[in-house]
């Protein structure tokens, strides 16, 4: 069925196509020229521009530059329509082999004149609006001036607020994308259309907290691909815009200063913003953002283990509690970023530009952990909550990571009479840098029976029943065990050219446009990890005391606990370093696995060419085409085998290849009931190729555990057939409503597992890696109602609503058992309510997101859940004077924790909180 619909669609698009080459044109002429709103100034992107009467139309650009080629010589009223503005009418008379120039201000409709009002957020809907309606496919926008009235810093957070789409968090801040209930791994992100380089050292994804909001003039959430589009994506791509000098008429300039507080930890925070766009010419123009703001806060995080264990009373627990982990983290998190383009129009056929974009993420944290290590005792009741000789272990931890991502362009825009040729050239870089990472370990000097309190899911309570009250809290009875010392390194590199052939034709009395593209891209990724473990081989027992830290924490975790004395990490790493691999210091032994083992190169090139076409029939319009992808992967990874006792053995480099090509075709119907009413129809295919680490040629043989754990170089990409169907209604007054369902077909998804081989060499050994699974379906509903009321009187004008919901269902081949996609959450929820008047815009906001497997297990009960997650977020301005503003952002306000468990939410594996933090500070615009 599959192959047969694939080639209907591309028959069809044969015969269309050959029906344009045939088409007899008559002498014909072109209208060009800008839309603007007539008090600003501004631009206004994808205006609705038609020739009543005909089927010949077209919309603006992101400069609000529009042109209509092959128009037959005559008479003609020309219309454009754009959401929230009054419809625009003129005469205009088309002469053959010359262009009819027209420059369209339009009057803004939807509110009373005045600039703070169109100058604010409802202007920045209205674009984004216009940008979703007008687009040949199923997409989401969010404009730059929606962005600055939620609190939202980073692009994972900014992306939260629209309808499918929910994100994984990190120590507070959003960090991962997952979209329409699918993990990040199917999902793709570009900037400008090209794809961003990935900053992680295992996953081709890449993590959105260290692109700051500053630099984008939109983002667009497409859920249904075209055929231009990298077919690289099935959850859907998130396309980051940069700014143009050519966004704005003239000058326009904007800084933001501003401080904050972290509740938990008492911290001050800072942030600074600022964007500047001029015309330089009429011909020439620059475009410079430059961010930098710093987080310094707290997170409090308790970590839990589970497994099966056996009591001394004979009595077999099978998700018995063996290990808490309570952690208190101290976070200093400090993002720059800076971008910059430059745009020179030759004349208003040949345009060229550049854009460049740079970010710079570096987070220090420093951990002081407790560990109890209750299966290191025996379990003494039927219950398991009863021990003898458990242990007690401290760790200082610090670590800092640099991330850094960059991403430039070169392009430029031709036209040739009616044919428009474009081509681009992209090189984007992402690396994670972990220098210098110490992990210091400490053991209480004696062992503790303890009676463990379970009635709390969330919080652990021990009681010590051998030792003095406090023991356990005091620095000065740990004794030094070790420091595990660690280097990491990983790099990525795109770097792809591509060029397009665009031109219009008519089919019969309908107008279309056919359009043709070649792209290649390379990819490169490698990792690099140097770890040792180090033994203290100098005169003395060192105890944690000798490194006793001036901070306390006595109201760890909500005043659940009181921390005890904490290690301080920069007496711990400059003892360190004073002895570092000296005959009377430190002595260190080299971690293969976690070195040698874990080091890998991929490479990977990717040539494809597309054909479509795009037809309009008036009310009615096709879009239809298809991609071919060729992949060619090379592969280096290591094999390392360990001996009997445990020790390494040998370390061989392995090298392998693999090729293979698919076709994606892709059809969209539109069909417009009314001006602002439409109903959208897609059928498209795409896939998700598999992490670089998955793919790696890596493998570790130990037979002292039993063990083996492998990358998998023969894993499939995942495919997917899927099926959209949106109906949107827009209101003049500035909104939507909308309602949709989207289902796909997965094969070969691919997931971690573990099992016990029956089979061959090695009988017994527990197998750890990647493969592909059966088959997968997922299908959901998505509903959104965004509505300024500016119908209402006087006051109640100001208001709006928002609100988006998308609920999914999924059923998954996990190999042998029925499950859950990982990454899809059942329901996904935003409600907001603003006010925008009188220089005053505030608005309260929700965001709910429901539980979804994060790691799929040897079987249900070992699933790992993250939990149903609520925040509650605040911001406002206040007009101050001419161009100036204050703001203030108060963040997490029902202080929602991280919460992940296994199986059930009685068994917990991680919960964190990071309570609420807010920012002010005062904005200027020129």
């Amino acid at each position: 069925m599959r192959e047969r619909l694939q080639q209907l669609i591309i028959i069809m698009f044969v015969i269309v196509l050959s029906g344009a080459f045939t088409q007899t044109y008559a002498q014909t002429g072109q209208i060009a020229g800008t839309i603007t709103d007539a008090q600003t100034g501004d631009y206004l992107p994808s205006a609705n521009v038609m020739l009543e009467g005909t089927n010949i139309g077209g919309a603006s650009d992101l400069q609000g530059y529009f042109r209509i080629v092959n128009i037959p010589a005559g008479n003609y009223t020309l219309v454009v329509k754009f959401l929230g503005y009054t419809e625009y009418k003129t005469d205009i008379v088309v002469s053959s082999g010359s262009t009819t120039k027209i420059d369209v201000k339009l009057t803004a409709a939807y509110v009373e004149m005045g600039t703070v009002v169109v100058e604010g957020m409802r202007q920045g809907q209205v674009k984004a609006l216009a940008m979703q309606k007008e687009s040949n496919t199923i997409e989401n926008v969010i404009s730059r001036e929606q962005m600055e009235n939620f609190p939202d810093v980073n692009t994972a957070e900014v992306l939260q607020r629209l309808p499918g789409v929910h994100i994984d968090r990190s120590q507070g801040d959003g960090r991962y994308v997952l979209i329409r209930g699918t993990n990040p791994a199917l999902s793709t992100v570009t900037v400008n259309g090209e794809a961003l380089a990935s900053t992680r050292n295992e996953e081709r994804y890449t993590q959105l907290d260290i692109v700051g909001s500053n630099q984008m003039a939109m983002i667009q959430v497409i859920k249904a691909l075209t055929p231009d589009m990298d077919a690289n994506s099935i959850g859907g791509s998130v396309n980051i815009v940069t700014r143009s000098a050519f966004d704005y008429p003239g000058m326009k300039a904007n800084a933001t200063l501003g401080s904050g507080y972290a509740n938990l930890d008492d911290e001050i925070n800072w942030q600074g913003k600022f964007s500047y766009n001029d015309r330089l010419s009429d011909q020439f123009g620059i475009s410079i953002t430059a961010n930098y703001d710093r987080k310094t806060r707290s997170a409090d995080d308790n970590e839990y283990e589970w497994d099966e264990i056996d009591t001394e009373t004979g009595v077999t627990i099978p998700y018995g509690f063996i290990d808490a982990n309570l952690m208190d983290y101290k976070l200093v998190k400090d993002r720059y970023g800076v971008g910059g383009g430059l745009e020179f129009r030759l004349d208003n056929n040949n345009r060229f530009y550049t854009n460049m974009m740079y970010n710079k993420y570096v987070d220090v944290n420093t951990r002081n952990r407790m560990r109890i290590r209750v299966d290191k005792g025996d379990y003494l009741n039927d219950e398991g909550t009863l021990t003898e000789k458990s242990r007690f272990i401290r760790e200082v931890t610090g670590r800092t990571e640099n991330l850094i991502q960059t991403h430039y362009t070169l392009g430029g825009e031709h036209l040739f009479g009616s044919v428009k040729f474009d081509w681009l050239g992209s090189y984007s870089y992402g690396e994670e840098n972990h220098p210098d990472q110490l992990d210091s370990e400490w053991a209480l000097d004696e062992k503790a029976n303890l009676q463990i309190d379970l009635s709390d899911p969330e919080i652990f309570r021990w009681t010590v029943l051998n030792l003095d009250n406090g023991y356990e809290k005091t620095a000065a009875n740990y004794e030094f065990d070790g420091i595990d010392y660690r280097e990491t390194f990983s790099s990525s590199t795109f770097k792809s050219v591509a060029a397009n052939l665009e031109f219009p034709y008519m089919l019969g009395s309908a107008s279309a446009k056919a359009k043709f593209g070649v792209k290649y891209t390379a990819n490169d990724k490698d990792r690099s990890d140097n770890r040792y473990s180090y033994s203290w081989e100098g005169a003395g027992d060192p105890t944690l005391g000798e490194y006793v830290s001036d901070r306390t924490r006595p109201d760890y975790f909500n005043d659940n606990y009181d921390f005890g004395e904490l290690g301080d990490w920069d007496k711990i790493d400059a003892w360190f370093n004073q002895y570092k691999d000296q005959a009377d210091g430190f002595e260190g032994e080299r971690n293969y696995e976690d070195s040698d083992a874990a080091s890998y190169v991929v490479g990977e090139d990717v040539m494809a060419y597309y054909a479509m076409t795009d037809i309009s029939f008036g009310d009615f319009s096709v879009l239809a085409g298809f991609r071919h992808e060729f992949t060619s992967n090379d592969l280096q990874g290591h094999k390392l085998v360990f001996d009997s006792n445990g020790d390494f053995a040998s370390l061989e480099e392995v090298d392998m290849s693999k090729d293979y090509n698919k076709v994606f075709p892709m059809i969209h119907l539109l069909y417009n009931f009314a001006d602002n009413t439409q109903l959208r129809f897609a059928f498209t295919q795409s896939m998700s190729r598999p992490n670089y680490w998955d793919l790696a040629p890596h493998y570790t043989l130990d037979p002292d555990h039993e063990r083996i754990r492998s990358g998998n170089s023969d894993l499939e990409p995942t495919t997917a057939n899927n099926i959209d169907l949106m109906a949107e209604h827009y209101f003049q007054g500035i909104g939507i409503a909308s309602a949709g369902f989207f289902y796909k077909d997965l094969k070969n998804i691919i997931f971690e597992t573990t099992r016990i081989l029956d089979s061959g060499a090695n009988i017994g050994y527990e197998l750890e890696r990647p493969e592909n699974g059966g088959d997968a379906t997922l299908y959901g509903i998505e509903l959104n109602w965004q509505q300024e009321l500016t119908f209402l009187p006087g006051f109640l004008s100001g208001f709006g609503v928002y609100f988006n919901y998308t609920h999914t269902w999924s059923n998954a081949d996990l190999l042998g058992r029925d499950g859950y996609i990982p990454g899809q959450a059942g329901d996904v929820a935003n409600i907001s309510l603003g006010y925008e008047g009188g220089g005053f815009m505030a608005r309260l906001s929700y965001n709910y997101q429901g539980e979804y497997i994060n790691e799929v297990g040897k079987d249900e009960g070992h699933d790992i859940y993250t939990r149903s997650h609520n925040q509650l977020d605040f911001t406002a301005t206040q007009d101050i004077f001419t161009g100036f503003k204050l703001f203030f952002e108060a963040i997490n306000l029902l202080n929602a924790p991280k919460f992940e468990y296994l199986g059930i939410e009685d068994r917990p594996t991680q919960v964190e909180y990071y309570s609420w933090w807010c920012n002010f500070g005062i904005k200027y615009s020129l």
